[in-house]
């Protein structure tokens, strides 16, 4: 396995720390997935047994880097994993289901230390932002600037 990357423009590297040093304020340890057009960052719920997303964020190759190059073990499994270490906590989100729509109130409630960490650690100007609540429980809020950065992010 081979991975390059080449970041050259000053707007592309301060974007791409932003979100690198966000997402490190949310959890103790992150997922980079590596792929031949996405780079992703995937954080997961810190407790026993299997793990959920709570956060996944996909970058694209061309809008970052001016020189990238992934091999994988082989062309079928063309990707590379990263567990990184990181400091700090995440928070989740969710979605409602499209039964019902405006017959009645929807709510959720979440950590606000979370969610106000995860607002004010995150330094993007997003064009779409969609907050949505899932089954009652959960948040999900789905953050887009398109062909540069989408992020979603499960408060519990």
């Amino acid at each position: 396995m081979k991975f390059r990357a080449l970041i050259t423009e000053t707007t592309a590297m301060r974007d791409f720390m932003n979100i690198a040093l966000s997402l490190s304020k949310f959890s103790k340890g992150c997922v980079m997935r590596i792929t031949a057009r996405k780079v992703y960052f995937i954080i997961s719920e810190e407790e026993a047994g299997p793990r959920r997303p709570l956060v996944w964020c996909e970058l694209p190759v061309n809008f970052y880097f001016k020189e990238y190059n992934v091999v994988g073990v082989n062309d079928q499994y063309n990707e590379i994993y990263l567990e990184i270490s990181t400091v700090g906590e995440i928070p989740t989100m969710t979605d409602r289901d499209e039964e019902d729509e405006g017959t009645e109130n929807i709510h959720s409630t979440i950590d606000i230390k979370k969610f106000l960490m995860f607002l004010s650690g995150l330094q993007i100007n997003n064009t779409r932002t969609v907050c949505s609540i899932v089954h009652e429980k959960m948040v999900k809020l789905n953050m887009e600037q398109p062909g540069a950065l989408s992020i979603q992010i499960f408060f519990n």
